[in-house]
């Protein structure tokens, strides 16, 4: 039987080397046949930027399947470190070591935009967070008061830095839930950090990441609620700012020296500032007004409140006033052309909404939107419209649309010859 089986055997492994043979030459042949294919002509470096725009534009499984077309492609991505240095921790724990490896020393992005994702790679978002230094944008939401503490090393590169803390106590509805940044939360040292958005996260406001900011957005409640000088100290710090949202952030202030408030001898201009996004009581807002000077133009979107524990005043009028004499080189900011004034009620509660638009109708952004809410008892809805009335120059408009519910009484006299040209 082995005299048989081995003539057999020798002319198996004959025809295997033969195949082996011929299939080595098809796999040669249909490499030159590819390279013939006009999306063969392009240069690698072109290739490797379409690639790149996939890695922002699908979701890894799809824009890793590059790798897996033909030989010249997985060659000129894995030669392309910028494509994998977006990393967004949707795959296994290896994937993201191996991007990190792939990516070489490439700009960094590093995105978890999932608590729960975040619970489960925790580890993993750790060990990326180890290349801090190479990082250009990171985006976190999630609990990830255990990663802060190593967040320790300067971000010379980062651009961007958006932090939004939520637990699971978060989910289960229980408000006020924040984390506190250290003190030498990346150093105090981002030279190029020009991006900042923290939500319901606390950081020292003579932190050095506050400087140089060109979109700062805080976002409360955080445990350390901001006085006015904490506040105007860091902005004296981004001359540059063109975004600035405030939400919840600012001390509730005692309201016995709100109407004698007076304008601010140390101004801070903040002459590029674009948009502004304020949400707080009445009285922090107008001392915060008090000290800002910005473009009449700029865009504002503004939700103040009176509450009865502040002992505030009746009216919002200093408040009004505070925002009118904010615009750079006296430019009143209320003092604007207006198409359309529209004033309408917004909830259930004594809450008014104004808004505004200088040439275009109100089906576009208000570039003035301001909702003003009081505690029941605080204010009437005539003294708050009288004070509107007062504050709006409305002889100038030529549009007045007012949607209100049946309980809010005395707008009438905002139509009268006093305000509004008939």
């Amino acid at each position: 039987m082995d005299d048989l089986e081995a003539p057999r055997s020798t002319g198996l492994d004959e025809i295997d080397a033969q195949i082996a043979q011929y299939e080595s030459a098809v796999r040669v042949l249909k490499f030159q046949r590819n390279m013939l294919a006009p999306i063969s002509r392009l240069p690698v470096e072109v290739l490797c930027q379409i690639f790149i725009l996939t890695t922002y534009t699908t979701c890894p499984p799809l824009w890793m399947a590059v790798t897996h077309v033909c030989s010249q492609w997985r060659a000129a991505a894995l030669k392309c470190p910028a494509m994998w240095s977006y990393i967004t921790f949707e795959r296994p724990s290896r994937w993201t070591n191996e991007m990190l490896q792939r990516s070489m020393e490439a700009p960094l992005t590093l995105h978890v935009l999932d608590h729960w994702r975040l619970n489960r790679m925790l580890k993993t978002v750790s060990t990326a967070l180890e290349h801090i230094g190479r990082t250009v944008e990171l985006r976190l939401r999630g609990d990830f008061s255990t990663l802060t503490k190593s967040l320790n090393q300067p971000a010379p590169n980062l651009h961007t830095l958006t932090l939004e803390y939520n637990n699971s106590a978060s989910y289960s509805g229980i408000p006020g839930q924040s984390v506190s940044l250290p003190d030498d939360f990346l150093g105090g040292d981002t030279p190029r950090l020009r991006h900042l958005e923290l939500k319901q996260c606390h950081l020292t406001w003579n932190s050095g990441i506050l400087k140089g900011l060109t979109h700062l957005e805080l976002k409360g409640p955080t445990s350390h609620p901001a006085n006015i000088a904490e506040v105007t100290t860091a902005l004296s710090n981004t001359p540059m700012l063109e975004v600035l949202h405030l939400h919840g952030i600012l001390e509730s202030m005692d309201a016995a020296t709100y109407t004698t408030l007076s304008r601010s001898q140390h101004l801070i201009t903040l002459a590029h500032l674009s948009r502004l996004h304020l949400h707080s009581g009445v009285v922090p807002a107008t001392k915060l007004l008090l000290h800002l000077s910005f473009p009449s133009d700029v865009v504002i979107d503004m939700s103040v409140y009176a509450t009865t524990s502040s002992c505030t005043p009746h009216d919002f009028g200093p408040f009004l006033s505070a925002l009118n004499e904010c615009g750079v080189d006296s430019t009143r900011v209320l003092d604007r052309s207006m198409n359309m004034f529209s004033l309408d009620s917004v909830s259930f509660s004594n809450s008014l909404r104004v808004r505004f638009w200088p040439n275009q109708g109100p089906y576009v952004d208000s570039p003035f939107q301001l909702v003003m809410t009081w505690d029941r008892g605080l204010a009437s809805y005539k003294s708050v419209l009288q004070t509107i009335g007062d504050a709006f120059p409305l002889s100038r408009i030529r549009n007045l649309r007012i949607h209100l519910d049946a309980v809010v009484v005395g707008w009438r006299p905002l139509v009268s010859s006093k305000h509004v040209n008939s």
